[in-house]
């Protein structure tokens, strides 16, 4: 986290917000979530390839599982 500049987290921030509601509305564990959360949440949002993977980045950053690797989401 050190490592990442101010604009970055910064930029991040939407993501984890729409994260949390998406987790509060459907009452997933913000945390420690499953590939078939993260799917639906992905496919939710519809969102391009540069912006899904900004998101990934985000997420990778809190949850407890490595999602970097994982081949089927969006």
């Amino acid at each position: 986290m050190r490592s990442l500049v101010e604009s970055t987290l910064k930029h991040y921030e939407t993501n984890y917000k729409l994260w949390w509601d998406f987790c509060k509305v459907h009452q997933y564990n913000v945390f420690d979530c499953h590939e078939q959360e993260l799917n639906h949440h992905f496919q939710s949002k519809k969102l391009r390839y540069g912006s899904f993977n900004t998101y990934r980045s985000a997420l990778s950053l809190i949850l407890t599982k490595d999602i970097n690797n994982l081949g089927n989401i969006k």
